[in-house]
């Protein structure tokens, strides 16, 4: 009778040791979108706005993926649409930061240019944003 008490009892001591030594898994952090921000300091164009045929202007952006959860920027489209034709620049990333500062002029036409600013991350979010520029006569 001793040995099964004995027995029962080193049972569940090694239970109580080993359920109780284990940690709960700490809770995974919810994934957050792509973030852009426009540069809007002055002489940057950041949202909609009228300028002169053939004025140069500057465009700034950053864009940033959610690198505590593992994801990285993974593709960049660009596009300018005027007279519905699109100009497009694609460019494919791997970092999760990213920061452009360019100067452009405006189309020498009177008339609006949609920008279209589109990032994907590694973990299938795409985020897109922009503005709409119209030129004007000088």
């Amino acid at each position: 009778m001793k040995t099964k008490y004995y027995l029962l009892t080193v049972l569940i001591l090694t239970g109580v040791i080993v359920f109780s030594s284990c940690s709960k898994k700490s809770a995974t952090k919810e994934l957050q979108p792509i973030t852009i921000s426009f540069v809007s300091s002055q002489g940057y164009i950041y949202q909609n706005t009228d300028l002169p045929m053939n004025s140069a202007f500057r465009l700034g952006l950053t864009a940033n993926a959610d690198a505590e959860n593992g994801a990285v920027l993974t593709h960049m489209t660009i596009t300018a649409l005027y007279l519905d034709k699109p100009i497009i620049m694609d460019s494919i990333l791997n970092t999760s930061h990213f920061t452009m500062d360019v100067e452009k002029t405006t189309l020498g036409l009177v008339g609006q240019q949609q920008w279209t600013f589109k990032f994907t991350d590694s973990k299938g979010q795409v985020k897109e944003t922009g503005f709409t520029i119209t030129t004007t006569a000088k």
